[in-house]
């Protein structure tokens, strides 16, 4: 058998509120039978490391790494886009429970 594809990308945003954040993405290709899930094509491994640059914490560094099952194939050409995507929504995410938050 042919080894599973493996994407790759990275972002980097070197000053979000005196921070440096970067987040790596690695999709890999699998199989079905593997995770026992019927629709499963792949999986998405997105690290988030961050880096406090200012205040109290200076120094210090967090280290997070989050993994979905997805549905789509690995493609090069669509792996930075859906970095941006994961990120794009958990900032909606973010900004609705502060709105409701700041609403009680």
């Amino acid at each position: 058998m042919p080894p599973l594809a493996c994407v790759t990308a990275a972002s980097e945003d070197k000053n979000n509120r005196s921070r440096h954040e970067r987040r790596t993405l690695r999709w890999v290709g699998v199989d079905a039978e593997t995770l026992c899930c019927v629709a499963a094509r792949s999986v998405v491994e997105i690290t988030h490391e961050v880096e406090i640059l200012k205040g109290k914490d200076k120094g210090k560094r967090t280290k997070e790494s989050v993994v979905y099952v997805c549905t789509l194939d690995p493609d090069p050409a669509r792996g930075q886009e859906l970095l941006e995507r994961v990120r794009h929504y958990w900032g909606i995410e973010g900004e609705l429970h502060q709105r409701l938050d700041v609403s009680c």
